[in-house]
Formats: C-alpha cells, structure tokens, sequence
C-alpha cells in the first residue's frame, strides 16, 4: 500500500504552495526535513501509519532539532508575465522557532522569523 504516498505528498505539496507565498519556502524546507524520520515506515511496512503517528513522530523530531542550516535555492515563477525569479542563500533553523533566511543573490536580503513575528530587509 505503500503506492498511495505520492498522493499525500501531492496534497501537502498543493496546500503548501495555495497559502501565503512569503512562507512557501519556508514551508517546504520544514515538510521535508520534518518528514524524514516517515520515510522509512514507508519502505517496511504494508500499511499506512496512523495520521496519529506521523504526527507525534513529526512533532518529535521538530522538537528534537535544536539547530539547522542549510543552502537554498528558491524559484518563484509569475505566470502572467512567464517571468521565473531565482533567489540562493543559506537557512538558519535554531530551536524554538526561529529562522534566519540569509540571500546570497539577491545580496543583502534577509528574512528573519521569530514565534511572533517577520522581519524582511531588503538592501
């Protein structure tokens, strides 16, 4: 039964992009790195894992993370003017709850996120 991931990975991957496009980002780096450890119950089992058990088994290890960073490359494409923008830095993740996006191109463009706010600097 394992077939039928791709299809909850498609739901996901349609919510995350339908919301605020200032986190897309954002959003997808944290799906795929908090989705890691469910990847393998994939691979050895036959059924699906209860949503009970992605969940606390996701929440674990965000909780589990204490700090991350990462490089990035971020395209965004506007379809009126099928023009895409292509935007390259580095992610900072430090537990709890905050972020710092840091651009190499565009240089000097930063995104920080705290558990309340966003702060976006643009050089």
């Amino acid at each position: 039964m394992c077939h039928q991931w791709p299809f909850f990975y498609k739901k996901m991957i349609k919510f995350i992009f339908n919301t605020n496009k200032l986190f897309t980002a954002t959003k997808i780096v944290l799906c795929l790195i908090l989705s890691l450890p469910v990847w393998p119950c994939c691979a050895f089992s036959e059924e699906l894992p209860a949503v009970g058990n992605i969940t606390q088994k996701l929440q674990s290890t965000y909780e589990e993370t204490k700090d991350l960073k990462a490089n990035f490359i971020q395209e965004a494409t506007l379809t009126s003017v099928k023009k895409t923008q292509r935007e390259e830095g580095r992610v900072y993740f430090k537990n709890p709850k905050n972020m710092l996006w840091e651009y190499s191109n565009p240089k000097g463009k930063k995104l920080v996120i705290n558990s309340k706010t966003a702060w976006l600097y643009l050089a």
